[in-house]
């Protein structure tokens, strides 16, 4: 058997070679986050554990729900 399914050709050939645009499409669609996307997330998130009064105030669904909120929002 040549190559892999779903795949043209001996593998390495270049008919399955993906254009850099396309790849950066897909991590969107399957809903990868980018490095600056995790930095705004991260900063949302820090901002709003702040707000409730740090990591020692916070109660485990405020966090999750902190959680959900940087992520939609970033």
């Amino acid at each position: 058997m040549v190559g892999l399914k779903g795949k043209s050709g001996l593998p390495g050939n270049m008919n399955a070679f993906t254009h850099g645009l396309a790849a950066i499409q897909k991590r969107r669609e399957e809903g990868v986050p980018t490095e600056p996307q995790k930095t705004v997330r991260q900063q949302i998130l820090d901002g709003l554990i702040a707000y409730k009064g740090g990591d020692h105030q916070i109660s485990t669904v405020t966090r999750i729900l902190a959680e959900v909120i940087a992520s939609d929002a970033a």
